[in-house]
């Protein structure tokens, strides 16, 4: 049997399987938010717990822009991959702009 990595989808749709066999304890909701980077960190923000400063970025972002509002180093999160999954350290601004080309 080939065993596959937990994704997002695949981490949905086991919230889903337990939901429609009444099992517990992983709601849906808190599966999809759990595993969009930007919802859980804005969740976090909103309930007063301390986080490391954001932004959410798209292909329109410079990295001057970026790196004058968070300072280097920065760290690129594609919003939707698991765990360490496409994360790059970025300390140099050429870094940040292959790491976002990467997640993009």
């Amino acid at each position: 049997m080939q065993s596959h990595p937990a994704n997002a989808e695949t981490i949905i749709l086991s919230a889903k399987i337990r939901k429609l066999l009444k099992l517990k304890p992983l709601s849906v909701k808190v599966a999809a938010r759990s595993h969009n980077k930007f919802v859980i960190k804005n969740h976090a923000k909103q309930a007063s717990i301390p986080i490391t400063n954001y932004e959410l970025i798209n292909e329109n972002t410079t990295a001057q822009e970026l790196i004058e509002k968070l300072d280097l180093p920065l760290i690129v999160k594609p919003i939707d991959k698991s765990g360490a999954q496409g994360v790059k350290t970025a300390k140099l601004k050429r870094q940040f702009q292959a790491s976002c080309e990467r997640a993009f």
